[in-house]
């Protein structure tokens, strides 16, 4: 539904890469953190975890994967647009007002959609 395509857990029957245990790891996270905000500033942004690489939420499983879709999106060109999925609706909204959803809202919606 967000990005078109399968991830293979139906197929394969199991979690493919680890997505679905990162994916409940996250919401862990995040029920805390949505309890306790100050703590993401000391946990997820803090500015200290870019110096321990596999600390850098860049590099989360998921983070990757969704960064890797709305690029392969944005290199296609109309054609991505043309699909009917969530991510050519984002796209779609934020080509008609950048200024008012860029990039990076597309990016938090559809990873958050996984």
């Amino acid at each position: 539904m967000a990005f078109s395509r399968k991830f293979g857990f139906l197929d394969a029957g199991l979690d493919v890469d680890g997505c679905i245990k990162a994916i409940d790891d996250s919401q862990w996270y995040n029920s805390i953190v949505g309890q306790v905000p100050f703590m993401d500033h000391l946990l997820r942004r803090n500015p200290l975890w870019q110096y321990v690489p596999f600390l850098a939420t860049k590099n989360a499983l998921i983070t990757r994967i969704a960064l890797a879709e709305l690029e392969k999106r944005k290199q296609t060109g109309k054609n991505a647009i043309d699909r009917k999925d969530l991510l050519s609706q984002l796209l779609t909204a934020s080509q008609a007002q950048p200024d008012k959803f860029g990039e990076g809202d597309v990016f938090a919606i559809a990873h958050g959609a996984m």
